[in-house]
């Protein structure tokens, strides 16, 4: 309330600024060559009222500029900070959570990769098996494949193949606009960020994820992500210990 006054200050003081000169004009035509001294003293007061009123306008129309620009610096800052925190909320990966979904559970990898896209808002996610030296997708989220048709890479193919011979993450920011396409009921959309991290177990790659964002991670979640990745690798040897068995 009181930053709308100060803001409508400067446009009462122009207004009685014009009425001052009105009636200063007016004065002074009436008097016309009339040198009464108690009319020239009349006119001298409104000219010296419109005066000061004019120079009260000017400094209050200076202020009220220099508050205005101040309170969108604030604003902006304020915005920042908002987006910030809900980057942050957005960001924290619950850990636990995705231990307890591999600890016994049935199709474990899927239902984490699903638990791991949805806290942290990705709009797509998938998990790539390794076989020798080739990395094949075994699990989806948000996407559609078919299982019995085999997308796959050799390691050093692509930049699955890249992160896996590598076994270092790769975090891709900007992505070309129709590099990924994700499809609703309600329309499309096209992520603008990429992390790949190797899964892997005693150093020996045993897969890798991919999330495709619709905004960055901060360092934070992504050495959660690696902590998640040792998780999946776990569970990756463990099946595979069962299914030599």
């Amino acid at each position: 309330m009181k930053a709308s006054i100060r803001y409508k200050a400067p446009t009462v003081t122009a207004t009685l600024f014009f009425i001052g000169i009105m009636i200063s004009a007016y004065t002074l035509f009436i008097l016309g060559e009339n040198t009464d001294r108690s009319k020239l003293l009349i006119a001298s007061i409104a000219i010296g009222v419109t005066f000061l009123i004019g120079m009260i306008s000017i400094y209050l129309l200076n202020v009220s500029k220099n508050e205005k620009i101040v309170y969108v610096e604030k604003s902006k800052q304020e915005e920042g900070t908002n987006q910030n925190i809900v980057a942050e909320e957005v960001g924290q990966l619950n850990i636990q959570e995705v231990e307890k979904i591999v600890e016994g559970s049935y199709d474990s990898l899927q239902n984490a990769l699903n638990e791991v896209c949805e806290q942290l808002q990705a709009g797509q996610g998938a998990i790539y098996l390794a076989d020798q030296q080739k990395l094949d997708l075994k699990y989806g989220y948000a996407i559609s494949f078919d299982k019995q048709l085999t997308t796959q890479y050799e390691f050093g193919e692509g930049l699955i193949g890249r992160v896996a011979s590598e076994k270092k993450m790769l975090c891709i920011d900007k992505l070309p606009e129709n590099y990924l396409t994700i499809f609703s009921g309600l329309g499309s959309a096209s992520p603008s960020y990429l992390v790949m991290v190797p899964i892997v177990k005693v150093n020996k790659v045993e897969g890798v994820l991919e999330l495709a964002m619709f905004h960055s991670l901060n360092k934070s979640t992504l050495d959660q992500l690696k902590k998640v990745t040792e998780i999946l690798a776990e569970v990756m040897h463990k099946d595979k210990m069962i299914e030599y068995a």
